[in-house]
């Protein structure tokens, strides 16, 4: 994974001291735990890979779209910021 080097250079310099790697690494993880048990139950539902496969990418992409938004990335380092204030 290159997501440390990527939330480094995202967030301000201020803010670079201590970020939360950890809750980041156990958010992706959850993620990845959940698209695992939701592939397993559509798949003993009896439903192919390419029945749900364009729903889960189209939601994949507004959701990428939706966090790199201009105002999702000025919430996001302002958050981080405000978070790392002694």
């Amino acid at each position: 994974l290159v997501l440390a080097p990527a939330i480094v250079a995202a967030a301000p310099a201020a803010a670079r001291e201590g970020l939360p790697f950890g809750k980041v690494f156990s958010c992706f993880m959850a993620a990845c735990a959940v698209g695992s048990a939701t592939f397993s139950l559509c798949s003993a539902k009896g439903l192919r890979a390419e029945a749900f496969l364009l729903p889960v990418l189209l939601g994949a992409a507004g959701a990428l779209y939706l966090a790199s938004s201009p105002p999702a990335a000025t919430m996001l380092q302002r958050a981080l910021s405000m978070s790392h204030k002694p």
